[in-house]
C-alpha cells in the first residue's frame, strides 16, 4: 500500500485576552492601582488552582502562554 499524506490545514488560532473591570491593567489581580508582589502573589495562587481569571487568554487551558500574557503586562505597567 502507496499513498502520499496531505497536510491538514485549519483556519488560524485567535486569541481572546480578557480585559479588567477595574485596577490599571490585566496583571492588576488585586484591582488596587498598582502593580506589586500582592498581584504576582495573587496570579500565581489562581493559577496554581486553575481559576478561570488565571486564564488570561480565555483558552481554557493554564499553561506558558498565560503566565507570558500575565507577564507582559505586569512589565508594561500600568496605563
Amino acid at each position: 500500500i502507496t499513498g502520499v499524506a496531505e497536510p491538514v490545514y485549519s483556519s488560524p488560532a485567535t486569541v481572546v485576552i480578557q480585559i479588567p473591570d477595574a485596577g490599571c491593567g490585566l496583571a492588576d489581580f488585586n484591582a488596587d492601582g498598582e502593580l506589586n508582589f500582592f498581584d504576582v502573589s495573587e496570579f500565581l495562587v489562581a493559577y496554581q488552582a486553575q481559576d478561570p481569571q488565571a486564564d488570561l487568554n480565555d483558552d481554557g487551558l493554564f499553561n506558558f502562554f498565560d503566565v507570558s500574557a500575565f507577564l507582559v503586562a505586569f512589565g508594561a505597567g500600568c496605563p
